[in-house]
């Protein structure tokens, strides 16, 4: 469906450079409590004290803004929606780690058909070739929507 990046974001403004997991241990790096982002820093021996967990997005766009965090470890399309969501600009923020990408991939029960299956692969890579009004195909306009 879509390429899918964990990352550390940080506000532009605060000109922080992460080169190695070892950087990152001197910032203090907003999660989402038990959440990929958080067991990646973890993974990265980031100790806890520089950890501060929340239960919520929406608190952790705040925190990141206000500068209460640094950084915050998340997936990087949905943070920028969340971004968005909260009023910011999503191009006041920068990537400045990636922790972790892969692919995202629709899942279906065995129950399926496989024709149910070929058509929407049909229709994705439909959409994926359709030239676009945005960017260069209708892929891309769709992506920009939300993100």
């Amino acid at each position: 469906i879509a390429k899918t990046k964990i990352v550390l974001l940080a506000k532009n403004e605060s000109d922080i450079k992460i080169n190695s997991p070892e950087d990152i241990a001197k910032y203090t790096v907003g999660t989402i409590r038990d959440d990929v982002g958080e067991q990646l820093v973890k993974a990265l021996g980031v100790p806890d004290s520089a950890i501060k967990p929340s239960s919520n997005a929406d608190s952790l766009v705040k925190k990141l803004n206000t500068g209460r965090v640094n950084l915050w470890a998340y997936e990087e399309n949905v943070a920028r929606w969340f971004i968005k969501k909260n009023g910011l600009q999503s191009g006041d923020f920068s990537a400045v780690y990636i922790l972790k990408e892969a692919e995202l991939f629709y899942a279906f029960s065995k129950k399926t058909s496989d024709e149910l299956i070929n058509k929407l692969q049909k229709g994705i890579d439909e959409v994926k070739k359709t030239k676009g009004q945005i960017g260069d195909t209708l892929y891309n306009d769709i992506l920009s929507d939300y993100l």
